[in-house]
């Protein structure tokens, strides 16, 4: 950040030994490497003026995104707006998002598009559902599945505000899979498993899948379509460390 250090009130009033009536102040260095003294020139005799205060905030503010530009180019991170810095949802990716990787999850009943990345509004996880060819309802009293997921998402994510409107945010990206028995039991409508690292609690009305998940201990969101010979899912979740999206597929 780069501020204006406060000059003695003899400086102020009187200027200093190298320009007399002129206060001298300390600009610091955005990256903390020591101060960099600047002097804002007096009057001349020949009649020019002083450098003004506009002129001088100007370029503190335009230093200020430089620095900002640097830090962001080195560490892969982005500037945002405000604190409230994750989100996870179902629908559409926006445009242009940064940092970002894809996926997909799918089977003959639909796909599971997943995206993550960051963007001026933060961190953020989405899961793109399609159907392809429905199946028929769940008739049978009890339905044992396998199942297999993909999980995308940023993780130990940290947010630093700056001095300017909105702050940085860094992560890691990270991607995982695995496979799972489901279990469906038409009398209570639910569709459940677990393999350790994702948990299913899901529950159906005809053949639309709803409920919650837990992935690796953080809970998130369920929506799919489930049928008597399969199904698929996506599921998403954030809180303030890690963004995730995830697919899930299963078949009889």
């Amino acid at each position: 950040m780069i501020v204006d250090q406060e000059v003695s009130r003899s400086n102020r009033e009187g200027g200093t030994t190298n320009n007399p009536g002129v206060a001298e102040p300390i600009v610091t260095n955005p990256f903390d490497i020591g101060p960099i003294r600047a002097t804002i020139p007096g009057p001349f005799e020949n009649g020019s003026s002083l450098v003004s205060r506009e002129r001088i905030m100007l370029l503190r503010t335009l230093l200020a995104f430089a620095a900002i530009g640097a830090i962001c180019s080195v560490s892969g991170c982005t500037t945002i707006r405000d604190d409230d810095v994750t989100a996870s949802r179902f629908g559409s990716a926006p445009f242009g998002l940064n940092n970002a990787q894809t996926t997909s999850q799918g089977n003959a009943f639909g796909s599971i598009t997943l995206t993550s990345g960051t963007n001026r509004d933060g961190a953020l996880a989405v899961a793109t559902l399609a159907t392809l060819t429905p199946g028929t309802p769940v008739s049978s009293a009890t339905v044992s599945y396998a199942g297999s997921y993909a999980v995308i998402g940023i993780e130990n994510i940290t947010y630093t505000p700056t001095f300017i409107a909105g702050g940085i945010i860094s992560g890691s990206n990270f991607s995982d899979t695995g496979f799972l028995t489901l279990d469906a039991n038409l009398a209570a409508r639910t569709l459940t498993g677990t393999d350790g690292t994702l948990t299913v609690d899901g529950t159906f009305v005809g053949t639309d899948l709803n409920g919650s998940v837990t992935y690796d201990g953080q809970t998130g969101a369920l929506d799919g379509q489930i049928y008597e010979e399969g199904g698929y899912g996506g599921f998403h979740g954030n809180d303030a460390d890690r963004v995730f999206a995830g697919g899930l597929t299963f078949i009889d």
